[in-house]
């Protein structure tokens, strides 16, 4: 791969200027969820505007959604939190892993358990395709 594909790849990773508050607050929930600040998340996710972004894609590197972090982190409040909102529970992020999957990886069994009750679908990496 040359460097010109490797440059092509992260531009297109990085968000769209017209998607930059959706960045922003997707940034922001994710860092109360990296945190474990299940106060800070209730109170962003009071604001619409937040609960708009609950499944935008964001952090550098590889962009994830505030669920997937939850999952990957062993976030349980959190992970119940974002779910009774709205969020997307077979989401995927770039590499096409879901929550379930992170979560299983991560050997977080009670976020596990809440995301399979949630209506995760075992098998969502490999039969859906990332957006």
């Amino acid at each position: 791969m040359s460097l010109m594909d490797v440059s092509k790849i992260f531009s297109l990773l990085q968000p769209k200027e017209e998607d930059e508050e959706d960045n922003e607050h997707g940034q922001a929930l994710n860092q109360a969820v990296s945190s474990d600040d299940v106060e800070v998340l209730a109170e962003l996710l009071s604001q619409e505007s937040y609960r708009k972004s609950i499944n935008s894609r964001s952090g550098w590197g590889i962009p994830v959604t505030p669920l997937r972090t939850a999952a990957a982190h062993g976030h349980l409040r959190c992970l119940e939190l974002l779910l009774e909102h709205g969020a997307e529970v077979d989401s995927l992020d770039v590499k096409a892993q879901t929550p379930l999957f992170t979560a299983v990886s991560g050997k977080h069994l009670d976020c596990v358990v809440v995301l399979l009750k949630a209506g995760a679908d075992p098998t969502a990496a490999r039969t859906t395709t990332v957006p």
